[in-house]
């Protein structure tokens, strides 16, 4: 937000303009203080990009400062290494050849040399032999591993398999012993209150008796129908607690089964989610092993190719020492071993140059603002520009190298700053004005809002 403040000298000005042009005197230059609102930017925000390559390792992390060189993450250089010994090996050939058109060696040193050349010849053919067996132990090794890797994934997927149904089991024997349960109960239930009934009806019955002794000759029919009925409702009853007997007999037995089921099928339960989590550190322990074998048998190929290199430079090393030459170099053999010198030369300085590209290096000095997965972003926080907007009337007066006062109120913070640039095209009707901060101090942070002071005249 910006706006113009005009003080009291302002209108003093004003009037001693009129004045002067009355009296004839030339009038003093008219000042304007103009207020914008900015926001700091570092001098300097780069981004290090990593590229496509595979990225080992990172160095650094967020609010961390570094120097310029320092380095910021390490690239794969497995491909580098693997170009610089092929590099380094082809200008060890390159200057044996050139010494080959060159020199001459004794009888002496021809014998000598034959038998270093052999040597060196034989240490290759096995460096080569070795290269290829590990190679070899390579692939049988990744196979058996995948193999180990494919048969613990099976097995895991059989006890997966195997879970639903061990659980299916276990809840329908659990249902099976509730419903054995709970039908005994309701058979027991009808027990206890047939027995209660039973022993209500011989208490009437007992009771009838005891009347029938004293009772008068109209009584006795009556109490004697009802004795009867009380003596048939006790058949009932007993022929009703003997079959209820038998029925939960038969029901606890039915529910001592089921409990047995039950037992068994939580058993089952259990050994086959016991299955599931050996089946499953299992594929865990054969996906480890494929890793940390594949990372051993990549460092022994390394090993061996650096050998076969090695015996490489060996030969050509013994194959200079062996440059016998019966006769002058022929017209043309010197100038073109000297180029092929200089083009393996060039090789290996590239070579080196790439190994070298693989260390990510600050190209500034400043602070980490961001670190990802491809990329790290720096800031120099020890200079800053401020960007600010003025209007249309008050652009053409601000000039480059003009001074003005910053206000930074997030950081209780006031310095100089210099115009260093205004926008040629304006933004939604307004135009930039970019100034760089005289002087720094460790409370600024990218992004604060800065007040800006500028007078124009």
């Amino acid at each position: 937000m910006r706006h113009r403040r005009f003080t009291l000298a302002v209108g003093i000005a004003v009037g001693a303009l009129v004045f002067g042009a009355l009296a004839g005197e030339s009038a003093p230059p008219l000042t304007v203080t103009v207020t914008a609102t900015g926001t700091l930017e570092p001098v300097q925000d780069v981004s290090v990009d990593f590229g496509s390559s595979r990225v080992a390792a990172v160095y650094v992390s967020a609010g961390q400062p570094v120097a310029k060189g320092q380095p910021l993450a390490q690239l794969d250089a497995t491909e580098m290494r693997a170009t610089l010994r092929t590099a380094e090996a082809n200008l060890a050939s390159a200057r044996a050849q050139l010494l080959q058109v060159r020199q001459e060696p004794t009888r002496a040193e021809r014998r000598q040399n034959a038998v270093a050349q052999t040597r060196a010849e034989l240490a290759l053919r096995q460096a080569r032999a070795a290269l290829v067996g590990a190679q070899a132990a390579a692939r049988q090794n990744a196979a058996a591993r995948a193999d180990a890797l494919q048969r613990a994934r099976a097995k895991l997927a059989v006890a997966q398999e195997a879970l639903p149904a061990a659980a299916q089991a276990a809840s329908s024997a659990a249902a099976a012993l509730a419903d054995a349960k709970a039908r005994a109960a309701t058979v027991q239930a009808r027990i206890d209150r047939n027995t209660e009934r039973r022993t209500a009806l011989e208490v009437t019955q007992s009771a009838l008796q005891a009347k029938l002794q004293t009772a008068e000759a109209s009584e006795i029919a009556d109490l004697r129908a009802r004795l009867a009925d009380v003596a048939a409702a006790l058949g009932d009853v007993a022929k009703a607690l003997t079959a209820d007997g038998n029925l939960v007999a038969e029901l606890n037995g039915n529910a001592a089964d089921a409990a047995s089921a039950a037992g068994e099928a939580k058993s089952a339960l259990a050994t086959a989610r016991n299955d599931v989590a050996t089946a499953t550190d299992g594929v865990t322990g054969a996906a480890d092993a494929v890793r940390t074998g594949s990372e051993q048998d990549a460092q022994a190929l390394m090993q061996a190719r650096d050998a076969v290199a090695t015996s490489r430079v060996g030969l050509a090393g013994a194959l200079a020492d062996n440059a016998a030459k019966t006769q002058g170099a022929k017209p043309g053999d010197v100038a073109a071993a000297k180029t092929a010198v200089t083009s393996a030369e060039a090789a290996l300085d590239q070579a080196r140059a790439a190994l070298a590209a693989t260390t990510v290096r600050a190209p500034i000095a400043g602070t980490v603002a961001k670190v990802d997965a491809r990329s790290v972003r720096l800031v120099d926080v020890s200079r800053y520009n401020v960007k600010a907007m003025v209007s249309e009337t008050d652009a053409p007066h601000v000039r480059a190298g003009q001074l003005a006062k910053v206000t930074v109120k997030g950081a209780d913070v006031r310095l100089s700053a210099r115009v260093v640039s205004v926008d040629t095209l304006p933004t939604a009707g307004k135009y930039g004005v970019t100034l760089a901060l005289e002087g720094d101090d460790p409370a600024l942070r990218p992004g604060m809002t800065a007040e800006v002071t500028l007078a124009l005249s």
